[in-house]
């Protein structure tokens, strides 16, 4: 068990190419594996997901590394990311991410057990996050003035 602040310095520790506060804590090619993606043939994470299965960190477009997923198509995924981004959701729409290109550390930290997504105010039904990061509207009616 650990803290929301543990948990960031575990990601800060990975942007940092296994080191934190100056003490390495993973080896260099510990971390690049962890960045790699391992599922055969380069394949993606919605090769091997269960039919109608959901992830906080999506599936089209991710690969797997060592215990994380890891961005390998940013068209695929269809949020903006970098190639090698690594990032892992949680059971209640925890998620973190690491993008080593933007220098960037993410740790989003909710609870909502038992949700597959989260439904804003005001949002249209396909709307979600944190699972892929995006929202969607539905586009806009354009009715003709009346005189």
């Amino acid at each position: 068990m650990g803290t929301t602040h543990d948990y960031f310095r575990f990601a800060q520790m990975l942007a940092n190419g296994g080191e934190l506060d100056g003490v390495r804590n993973l080896g260099p090619r510990t971390v690049e594996l962890m960045r790699s993606n391992h599922l055969p043939d380069g394949g993606e994470l919605r090769d091997v997901a269960l039919p109608g299965a959901y992830g906080e960190v999506g599936f089209d477009g991710m690969g797997f590394g060592v215990a994380v997923a890891v961005a390998i198509d940013q068209v695929r995924t269809q949020v903006i990311r970098s190639p090698g981004e690594l990032m892992w959701g949680g059971a209640a729409s925890t998620i973190f991410w690491v993008d080593p290109v933007e220098d960037l550390v993410c740790n989003f930290m909710t609870q909502p057990a038992g949700v597959r997504h989260l439904q804003l105010p005001g949002a249209a039904e396909d709307d979600h996050l944190p699972g892929d990061r995006r929202l969607s509207r539905p586009e806009p009616t354009i009715t003709p003035e009346q005189p």
